[in-house]
């Protein structure tokens, strides 16, 4: 415990605490309740008993406390959403005559993000400059490929975001990114980041909408020049701005993802057990049908992604129970998908030949069942009370790396080693 605790890894060091404490108030109290029995006293240790319980003892929902936006961060929020805005401006054009690929929209999202977390946490510099070379050796290789139909370079375009998504998530761990923590806290960032941004484009949606409909009624068209200078615009600044509010209000959306994770995980097993029905009652053959295989892997991407939502959700409280259960009933049936499509690729890869579509589908989903098997046996563990609901969440995060390193792999060795 000792080697992992935080608090007591520095528990000399004032500032570091306070920025452990800055950047995940409820990882920092686990960590200082950890610590209380082999914390020698101290005034640093009296100083945080008395901050901690004082939060309590005055009616304070303990950690979380929401930081002051102050000036200097709305600006480096502002300076960031506006460049990043300006960037999906001009690259937009690029884009539509097809000199560069379109995923360059993402590239510039994900690199201001990382700007602004790496200036948020302030990590190690080794980190700050290892994340952003890769950015930027990254971007170099994205616009060096030929914007050609090739299926190796589709594929790679495809699996770009996943790569760009693990090193924003090494800008936003830093320090801690091999912390399981420092993952379920970014996960969880992530999906407060959605519903704040959800918010926002609904917002925007309905001012568009009222913009739009005030200059007609005048006669002017500017439909047109609106959606690429203003929504455009918007959409990609807006993504700093949702993250700088999400990473500063940390937990303002955890009674809200908590409710969705109980009103969807069984609508979404109720889905999955009629997607299992259609498929055995249907023509359908994943073994034949390509086009169907790939929808059918897609279908497994998103239910993997929102059971990881479910799970980490999972109160480890015995009134939620029935949850547990059908986030465990989930993942199984999950995994018994899975296996039918690793099946289908295999029989496909005999048959047919190798591909680089075949081994790219191939790696994905050995790496996800062998994901979903690890947290289907945590899961498993937790209902029984033989694991913690932090050993369940360490199954859950322990293999994310490992999508971003098969994305690194397919992004930048199968336009090399497959010519079609």
């Amino acid at each position: 415990m000792k080697k992992d605790n935080m608090v007591l890894i520095h528990g000399d060091d004032p500032k570091k605490l306070e920025e452990l404490y800055q950047k995940d108030p409820a990882l920092f109290r686990k960590h200082y309740e950890e610590a209380l029995p082999l914390w020698e006293d101290s005034a640093i240790k009296t100083v945080w008993m008395e901050r901690l319980y004082y939060e309590f003892e005055n009616g304070m929902k303990p950690h979380e406390e929401k930081k002051k936006l102050l000036p200097f961060h709305l600006f480096k929020i502002l300076g960031l959403a506006i460049g990043s805005g300006i960037a999906g401006r001009l690259l937009f054009p690029l884009i539509v005559d097809q000199k560069i690929a379109s995923v360059n929209i993402v590239f510039g999202i994900f690199l201001f993000l990382s700007i602004y977390f790496l200036s948020e946490y302030k990590p190690a510099k080794r980190i700050s400059i290892l994340v952003l070379l890769l950015f930027f050796l990254s971007g170099v290789y994205l616009n060096l490929l030929p914007l050609e139909n090739r299926d190796s370079i589709i594929l790679a375009y495809l699996h770009f975001p996943v790569w760009l998504w693990m090193l924003l998530g090494a800008a936003y761990t830093g320090d801690r990114f091999m912390d399981h923590d420092a993952r379920v806290s970014y996960i969880k960032f992530q999906v407060e980041f959605a519903l704040l941004y959800g918010a926002m484009a609904i917002g925007g949606i309905l001012v568009t909408g009222m913009t739009l409909q005030l200059f007609s009624m005048i006669g002017m068209e500017i439909s047109e020049f609106y959606f690429e200078n203003v929504v455009l615009f918007g959409a990609v600044g807006l993504t700093v701005v949702a993250a700088g509010l999400a990473a500063r209000e940390r937990g303002f959306s955890g009674n809200a993802s908590a409710h969705l994770s109980k009103i969807f995980s069984p609508i979404v097993l109720l889905t999955l057990i009629a997607f299992v029905f259609f498929v055995v009652s249907s023509n359908k053959n994943p073994f034949m049908d390509r086009d169907f295989l790939l929808i059918y892997n897609g279908v497994l991407l998103f239910v993997l992604a929102i059971t990881m939502f479910f799970v980490l959700e999972t109160s480890p409280t015995g009134k939620n129970l029935l949850f547990s259960m059908i986030h465990t009933v989930l993942i199984s049936l999950t995994l018994l998908l899975d296996s039918l499509g690793l099946s289908a690729i295999l029989f496909r890869l005999a048959a047919f030949g190798v591909t680089a579509n075949r081994l790219a589908v191939l790696g994905l989903n050995l790496i996800v069942w062998i994901h979903l098997a690890s947290i289907l046996v945590a899961s498993f563990q937790f209902l029984r009370k033989k694991k913690q609901k932090v050993q369940l969440a360490a199954a859950v995060v322990r293999f994310l790396p490992v999508y971003g390193l098969w994305a690194a792999l397919v992004v930048f060795a199968f336009p090399i080693f497959f010519t079609y």
